[in-house]
């Protein structure tokens, strides 16, 4: 059973020292990581880090239009590192207007990254399922429709914006590539693995049965991100203890 941890829940720490924070990821079990930056170090200093703690690369989080200012450097930089996985963090899809737009470069980007040989995938949030109040359509409904690409769905944020996480899971199974494993309160406050409402292991038991690769991400960093991931990880571990994986 192998698990990627999303760099974000480590922020604390990767930002000011990686090789550390990726020996304390190796320790605890994780096999791989998401990007979120790259903290200043290069791609060459970062695939050195990578390899002396054999974690492979699951994928990086880019903003939309960073992607678009430096596609170049994105793609040069991600193929040395060895990810062939761009994920868009997000975008703002709050009215007609912006769905367009968000839609329309998208799209425009897909074959540009795949023409590199790499997949672009977006990364959902609570708020793209909250219904315009004029329409009364969500904006994920419009955009799963008129955007083609593959989908990192956050099971938490699924889940806040009231779809079940893992019938979004089974609904998108053909899009669906990357998942992120989280949880937190009903009020959006974040909390480890098994610490707060998400249904965890009903996301896991699908993903594993359906050779989804799971991506880690606990963002409370309570009392510090990497005591989190270590509490996620033990959860995890325990999952995979009793249910024999």
């Amino acid at each position: 059973m192998k698990y990627a941890l999303q760099l974000y829940s480590v922020r604390d720490f990767v930002e000011y020292d990686m090789d550390y924070t990726f020996s304390r990821l190796q320790e605890f079990g994780y096999s791989g990581v998401e990007f979120c930056s790259y903290y200043g170090y290069t791609a060459e200093e970062v695939k050195a880090m990578l390899e002396k703690y054999n974690l492979s690369v699951l994928g990086v989080h880019v903003g939309l239009k960073q992607l678009e200012d430096t596609f170049d450097d994105c793609i040069k930089f991600n193929r040395h590192i060895g990810n062939e996985n761009i994920v868009i963090a997000g975008a703002d899809m709050y009215d007609a207007e912006h769905l367009r737009d968000a839609i329309d470069r998208i799209n425009a980007l897909k074959p540009k990254v795949e023409a590199q040989g790499m997949t672009l995938h977006y990364h959902t949030h609570d708020f793209d399922h909250k219904k315009n109040k004029i329409t009364g359509v969500a904006p994920f409904d419009v955009f799963v429709e008129e955007c083609d690409v593959d989908l990192e769905l956050d099971t938490y944020w699924e889940l806040i914006g009231g779809a079940d996480p893992v019938e979004q899971m089974k609904r998108f199974k053909h899009r669906c590539k990357l998942i992120h494993v989280k949880d937190g309160d009903s009020d959006k406050k974040p909390k480890a693995l098994g610490e707060g409402i998400a249904p965890v292991d009903r996301v896991v038991e699908y993903a594993l049965a359906n050779g989804l690769p799971i991506i880690v991400e606990s963002e409370g960093c309570v009392p510090d991100g990497i005591s989190e991931v270590k509490r996620c990880y033990k959860y995890l571990r325990k999952y995979a203890q009793e249910h024999n994986v």
